[in-house]
Order: structure tokens, then sequence, then C-alpha cells
């Protein structure tokens, strides 16, 4: 059994205001307290202290491996504006089933077999789709990577790691998830009525520029310029701002008019706010919608499809390249997704090649 350590804390001195840690009696300052220098400088240190360890003893375990990389995960996903966690949120349930099933086994002897054995139970104990299995293996392996880049664990454990393949279509028994279908305008326009004004504002102005549902409750004044025609929303907090990304969502003149009027806020104020100070969430809009349908006697439709109705609508007019920047998806095989569900052009042009 390798012996246990405790991973120093980051902590805060309340009367300074800066972050502290207490490595084997002396304590490091580290800088302003929740800084990104304070929290690398702490990460230097223990990095410092564990590689120590490392050549006393056996070498980390996988729940302390797990607990670094944690505090890692928070600063690399997590973004102001999406909750405590932000995207790191993502990361939590597998790290927890981890840490159970070889949480005080060492980190350099978790192999491909052991990854295999949580691969084909995932879908069993977990209850996970086909496709989340696999986005889950990539995250442990992603936390074997992160270790071996730090010298945590020998960089053969990773490498070992990486030949584990995903779960493929028809060779598992485990669920597929059913694909994410455009809405009918006719669905929207006889929910509509039911909905408070700002969910239907919401709604209207998504139809109208296909902008993801994140994207739209994070907008605010200042992110908003005017000064053409055709408006662009810069924004800094986005699903792929951690990739280096930029996305900017280009509102036309039936999009301005709706949002015309939330830009009467404070500049760094939400746009769309449930009460007074408080913004809408993703999941708030997405119930408040459901509610609406339901009171509607509607079919359950979700804010997620109208920017794939959007996507359908902009590729049978301008073309795939043109969902790509209306979307702003990085890559042009995400866009094919909005081709392959417009079923009426691939008609059309049936009936022409005979």
């Amino acid at each position: 059994m390798p012996k246990k350590y405790h991973v120093p804390k980051y902590a805060l001195h309340k009367r300074s205001g800066q972050a502290r840690v207490r490595i084997n009696g002396v304590e490091h300052w580290l800088g302003p307290f929740g800084s990104d220098a304070s929290k690398a400088r702490y990460d230097e240190l223990v990095a410092k202290l564990l590689a120590d360890r490392h050549d006393k003893d056996a070498g980390l375990t996988v729940n302390q491996l797990v607990a670094l990389f944690w505090r890692f995960c928070k600063t690399r996903y997590g973004r102001k504006g999406r909750g405590r966690w932000g995207e790191a949120i993502n990361w939590r349930r597998v790290l927890r089933w981890l840490r159970q099933r070889h949480g005080k086994e060492l980190a350099a002897s978790f192999g491909p077999r052991k990854l295999q054995a949580m691969l084909n139970d995932m879908p069993s104990e977990m209850g996970w789709a086909r496709r989340y299995c696999n986005e889950n293996l990539q995250r442990i392996k992603r936390v074997f990577k992160w270790g071996a880049s730090l010298e945590y664990i020998p960089i053969t454990t990773y490498q070992a790691l990486t030949t584990v393949e995903g779960l493929r279509r028809g060779v598992t028994d485990a669920r597929e998830t059913a694909p994410i279908l455009p809405v009918d305008d006719d669905v929207v326009q006889a929910t509509v009525p039911s909905m408070r004004p700002i969910i239907r504002d919401m709604v209207l102005f998504q139809r109208a520029t296909g902008c993801r549902p994140g994207e739209l409750v994070r907008i605010r004044p200042c992110d908003v310029d005017r000064s053409g025609d055709i408006w662009r929303i810069r924004l800094g907090d986005h699903k792929t701002a951690h990739h280096d990304k930029t996305r900017i969502i280009y509102v036309g003149p039936r999009a301005q008019e709706i949002l015309a009027k939330y830009l009467l806020r404070l500049p760094e104020v939400w746009c769309f706010q449930s009460r007074p100070g408080t913004r809408y969430s993703t999941d708030s809009y997405r119930r408040a919608v459901h509610r609406a349908a339901e009171r509607a006697k509607q079919p359950r439709w979700s804010p997620n499809q109208l920017r794939h109705t959007a996507g359908t609508e902009v590729r049978a007019a301008f073309g795939l390249e043109s969902v790509q920047a209306v979307l702003g998806h990085s890559h042009m095989k995400v866009s094919e997704v909005y081709a392959q569900r417009h079923e009426a052009l691939a008609i059309e042009a049936a009936k022409k090649l005979g």
C-alpha cells in the first residue's frame, strides 16, 4: 500500500488578501488570492514537493493525481458566469468514479486493462450513452496526460492508455443518443403566445441569429457593436473560449429590433434577466420553453433545436460555408450535421437528376 500524503492547501490570508501555502512548516506567499499567477506558483511548489516525494517512495496514488488535476481543471475549463465550476463541472462525475474504483492504487500502475474495464462498465454502472462513454474515456486519458506532462507519473503510463479505443456503434450494448433535430417553425409560433415576453424575445432572437443558448444568456450591452448595418456581438466567454477561439454573433434587422430594448441596461449587466441582477441560465431558459410548450399543447422542444433550425435554413439558402460562419463552428464537419437534416434539398436534387 503506497504511503498517503497530504497535499498542502491553497489558502487565503484574510488580512492581506494574499494567497499562501505551508509546505514542510515553511510559509510561501503566492500573490493576490485567486489570481492566475498565484495558482501557477502554487502548482509549481506542489509539483516540486510531489516530485521530491516521488523520489522517496513509490509515487502518487490516483486519488492524489485526480485531486491535483481537479485544481488545474477548474482553472483551465472553469469560466466566470457559468456556475460555480463552469465547464469543469462536466469532469466531476468521471473523476469521482475513477477515484472510487482506483483511488488508492498507484497512478503509475493504472494501465490499459483497467481503463478498458472502466469503459466497458460505463453503460451499465453509470448509465451513459455510447458517445458520452467515449467522451469520458478521453477525459480519463487527459488526466494521465496532464500528470505525465508535469512528471507526476511516467510518460509510458499515458502512452499505454492511448491504445484503448472508444466504443463503436453496433458492437456494444451501450445505448445511442437521438440526434438533435430542428424544431418546426409552426411549432415555435404556436408556443410563443404561451411564453413570458422576455422568453419570447430570447426564442425569437435565437431563431434569427442561430446562437447557442449559452451565448444568448451571456449577452451584455457592452458586447454589442452597433456601428454597422449588421450588429456584431463579440463574446469573451463562450463554449470554445478556452481554445482561444473568437465568437461573433451577427445580428440582422429582425434580431436588432428584438434586442434593442435590452441594450438600455447598464453596459456590463446581462441583457436577459430572470429577475433584477440575475440572468437566465441555460437550464432555466430551457425549462421555461418546456413549460410554454406544455401550456400550448405542443410537442416538447428545446432552445438548442432553434440553432439547428437556423443552421438548416442557412444551409439551404447560402451553403455549407455560411453555416460554419453564422453558427461559429470551428470545423466544417460540425456544420455538415445541419446539411444532413435538410431533406428537402435532397428530394429536389433527386427530382432534377431523375
